[in-house]
């Protein structure tokens, strides 16, 4: 066997022992990245318009901004339904409903806002308690971060 067919064998031998080693190392899943999760509910009068309220749910989840536009590019979805929080059984008010995303230096934002009859949120006799959840989806739909916001009190 010649010097080079030996320099030939042994590069080949380190070639596919470098590739078995690339490709045996532990990756990353590519939700690693992705940090908290927050969710915010406000409720405000729809001025001028008795009867009706801006409900706005908005947040932020943690990450770098290349991945939140990598995200968005890739067609993850922050999906939200509105609830009535009640103490056997939360009934769905409304949604779901995908939010508005953008990108910032500090992670992916998201918001929605609704103006709707004060009767959807009047959810139960008495106070009524609302809240959202909130999820953000990978394009299949599966969960990858989810959170619920906090509570609203009132006689809608």
């Amino acid at each position: 066997m010649s010097i080079a067919t030996k320099f030939r064998s042994t590069v080949a031998v380190f070639g596919a022992a470098a590739a078995v080693m690339i490709v045996g190392l532990p990756t990353a899943p590519a939700d690693a990245a992705v940090g908290s999760m927050t969710a915010n509910l406000r409720v405000t009068p729809a001025d001028g318009q008795p009867g009706y309220r801006w409900v706005h749910v908005y947040g932020n989840v943690k990450m770098s901004q290349s991945e939140a536009t990598a995200l968005i590019n890739d067609g993850h979805n922050v999906v939200i339904r509105l609830w009535g929080d009640d103490e056997f059984s939360d009934d769905l008010l409304m949604g779901p409903y995908a939010a508005v995303r953008w990108a910032t230096y500090d992670g992916l934002w998201y918001s929605i806002a609704h103006k709707v009859p004060n009767s959807l949120l009047n959810e139960d006799w008495g106070q009524d308690e609302i809240y959202a959840g909130v999820r953000l989806a990978y394009p299949t739909g599966q969960t990858l971060r989810s959170a619920e916001t906090n509570r609203v009190y009132g006689s809608f």
